[in-house]
């Protein structure tokens, strides 16, 4: 199944599919996905909110949500998307709705397609540790015996250290005494 774009059907004016994009934004891609009809003004709008780095990402520099992914709205009353899904959907392609996008880069905040790939949440998940190193967020080293890996049943795969796993649930009980 694929997720629909807001974008499948374009407002009115200039169209961006297909067309060359140096004259809107330096940093552009040559090309919008030649399948969806974007906007150029929408593609200005996203734009606007971007700013190349050292390191070629694209850093995101509008509205961040809690998890520090850029959001966007791609028209003046379409939903939010997340800044990152929006770039993949516009330069690469549609996206399977069991997917999930990885920053190859590690950076939450980069929309460059070169740098986003569309893997399962298992995958996302797995590379994710191995980025974060074999340490919790609190210094626990976590191995077979301290991490654990699950699927919630709705497409989200989540890991915890059960070293800080036991700590929380032993403050919480210390509180209900």
């Amino acid at each position: 199944m694929t997720l629909s774009s807001p974008l499948n059907v374009a407002s009115q004016g200039e169209q961006g599919g297909g067309a060359s994009l140096p004259d809107v934004v330096p940093h552009a891609p040559r090309q919008v996905n030649p399948r969806l009809a974007v906007p150029v003004e929408s593609l200005r709008r996203f734009f606007s909110k971007v700013a190349p780095s050292a390191s070629d990402c694209w850093e995101w520099t509008g509205t961040i949500n809690g998890s520090g992914y850029g959001t966007c709205s791609p028209g003046f009353s379409a939903p939010s998307w997340m800044a990152h899904r929006l770039a993949y959907e516009w330069f690469v392609g549609p996206l399977d709705a069991d997917l999930q996008i990885d920053h190859l880069c590690r950076n939450k905040l980069c929309v460059n397609p070169r740098h986003l790939e569309a893997v399962t949440p298992t995958v996302n998940m797995q590379r994710a540790v191995v980025a974060r190193g074999p340490y919790c967020r609190n210094g626990h080293l976590l191995d077979a015996s301290t991490l654990r890996i699950w699927s919630t049943g709705g497409g989200k795969t989540c890991r915890y250290c059960l070293v800080c796993r036991r700590a929380s649930r032993a403050r919480v009980k210390a509180r209900s005494l």
